[in-house]
């Protein structure tokens, strides 16, 4: 299969997935009323989406180290919304959200003039409220994403996306290999697009997949067969020919 045809392939699944996930989204809105904890999971769909969205266009437009490091913030949202879900899902989200005050207040921490004084004192005070939830303060639990990823059966998820999508996020000899080529003993450096790297669609469009259908079993939306429908047509790419 040519290039072209690949890409238009993974782009023709792309769009299923997409579709699949405002069908999911639409379902949850059409109630009359969302809890909280509702609300916090489409809030998990809802960047997924946007997030599916920027890796097709950055692939489409062979931006592919730009799409690999996108695609982990997909990955990521996709175990994170599975591991909250297996158990102990009140205090989970709890934790995932309220997070962010210790986020904010290690960055008042560290760039105490970037605030006025009234909000500062509202980080503080939101930070004190919660700061024994959090004896590690890097993490909004006080477990590995590898070990989220672990007991949230997304092990392979983990293991591809951070073998692609580490190397492109971080300064390092994993990120310059996406603007560098050879050929004929000749280094080419690119600051344009390159071919674009379908796979990497592919892999997004699973990885949406899965979060669509941990939302859809949570809320019970009744879009099982749109589920199973889109699920074959990934498979048939990943597989093809039966």
């Amino acid at each position: 299969m040519s290039a072209s045809n690949e890409l238009q392939g993974a782009t023709t699944r792309a769009v299923a997935v997409l579709e699949l996930a405002h069908a999911a989204f639409r379902a949850a809105n059409a109630r009359p009323e969302l809890t909280f904890q509702q609300l916090l999971t489409l809030n998990f769909l809802a960047r997924g989406m946007t997030t599916h969205r920027a890796v097709r266009l950055l692939v489409e437009n062979g931006l592919n180290g730009e799409a690999a490091a996108t695609m982990r913030t997909l990955v990521e949202l996709d175990i994170d919304l599975a591991f909250i879900l297996i158990k102990d899902t009140d205090v989970r989200f709890e934790r995932f959200f309220d997070y962010e005050h210790v986020v904010m207040h290690r960055i008042l921490e560290e760039n105490p003039d970037s605030m006025s004084e009234e909000k500062a004192q509202g980080v503080r005070q939101r930070y004190a409220a919660v700061r024994q939830n959090y004896p590690n303060p890097y993490r909004w639990i006080d477990l590995s994403i590898k070990k989220r990823a672990d007991a949230a059966n997304r092990s392979s998820s983990y293991k591809t996306a951070y073998a692609l999508g580490s190397g492109a996020s971080h300064a390092g000899l994993g990120s310059l290999k996406y603007s560098v080529g050879s050929s004929a003993d000749e280094i080419t450096l690119y600051v344009e697009s390159r071919e674009p790297h379908p796979a990497l669609l592919e892999f997004s469009s699973n990885s949406l997949w899965r979060l669509t259908h941990s939302v859809a079993s949570h809320l019970r939306l009744g879009i099982d067969d749109d589920l199973e429908r889109v699920a074959k047509l990934l498979e048939a790419a990943t597989h093809p020919g039966g």
